[in-house]
Formats: structure tokens, C-alpha cells, sequence
């Protein structure tokens, strides 16, 4: 192995060498390690907007340690009738193992690029917080910290990006 080799493969194997060794030591104390391998969990979330109908995309999703990824694939849609000019807005909540944590405040937010009327601009993404009542869970994009809305023409919609965020604690789906 050459320096800088580290492929999955390499990873999981000094891994699972490393958690043998651990046996005779007694369970890993880090969920990092024992989530190293957790799965990609797919979520299909239906965004409403500008857009011409409804977009329903499948979120991916996994969790290591108390971070959680999220992975937006790309999405452009026509825009148009009967969307009006709004804002880009989830019609499912995140489950509550993968809404931020609190720590962030009552909304974690993340900055990416986005289509409006068919141009490429900054869009800003809102994940409220767990704990925030019946929006906890809810995904909000905008063209400005205030809400600025998509128009209704053109395309809408975001390239492909990742958010990485702290999970709550108490929920982590390795135990």
C-alpha cells in the first residue's frame, strides 16, 4: 500500500482488524466505530415551488458517529404554471435521527448553487432543527436569508450537493 492509499476497501479492512483486536478489549466506546459501515438510506421527498408539478427526488442519507450526511442529487424542472413564485419547500419532514441538532440554533442553514428562471444563482437551504414542532425535519430553499422567492418561468431548481451536520445524540440510529 503506497502512501495516501486509503479506498473503502483498505478502510473497512484496518477496520474490521482493528475491531478483532478490540474483542478481547470489550465492546468499541465510539460510535464512529461502529457505524463506519452503516448504510446509505434513500428518502423520497416531494418538493413543492415554482415548479410546472410537484418534484420528487430521493434524498440519501447515512449516519457516522453523531454526523449525518444528506445528498441532494441535482434537479431541474420546469417552471410555470401552476407553481407561482415561491419558495422551494419539502412536503415530507426529514425522520428525527437525521434533523440537526439544536446546537445549531432553530435552523440549520447551508449555501449552494441553484437554478432560478433557467440561470444559475446562490440558493440558501434551511433544515429546521429537532425540537422545532411540526416543522422539525422540514427543507425550505431560498434566494435570500429573508425568503426570496424562485419566479415561476424558466427552470428552478439545484445542482447535486452533500450537507454534513451534527445529529442529535440521543437519536443515533446505532444505539
Amino acid at each position: 500500500m503506497s502512501t495516501g492509499d486509503f479506498s473503502a476497501q483498505t478502510i473497512r479492512k484496518v477496520h474490521r482488524d482493528y475491531m478483532t483486536d478490540a474483542v478481547s478489549f470489550g465492546p468499541p466506546q465510539n460510535k464512529i466505530d461502529r457505524a463506519i459501515d452503516s448504510p446509505v438510506q434513500q428518502l423520497p421527498v416531494t418538493f413543492t415551488g415554482p415548479f410546472a408539478a410537484n418534484q420528487t427526488v430521493n434524498l440519501q442519507y447515512r449516519q457516522v458517529g453523531e454526523w449525518c450526511f444528506l445528498t441532494f442529487p441535482g434537479l431541474s424542472a420546469a417552471a410555470g404554471s401552476p407553481g407561482t413564485s415561491t419558495t422551494i419547500t419539502s412536503t415530507t419532514n426529514l425522520p428525527i435521527q437525521f434533523q440537526p441538532n439544536a446546537i445549531y440554533g432553530t435552523t440549520f442553514q447551508y449555501v449552494t448553487v441553484g437554478q432560478n428562471n433557467s440561470a444559475q444563482v446562490l440558493i440558501l437551504v434551511n433544515i429546521q432543527a429537532k425540537g422545532t414542532g411540526t416543522n422539525a425535519g422540514l427543507i425550505t430553499m431560498s434566494l435570500s436569508p429573508t425568503g426570496g422567492n424562485f419566479t415561476n418561468s424558466g427552470n428552478g431548481g439545484w445542482s447535486p450537493f452533500t450537507i454534513s451536520y451534527l445529529c442529535p445524540a440521543s437519536q443515533s440510529i446505532n444505539g
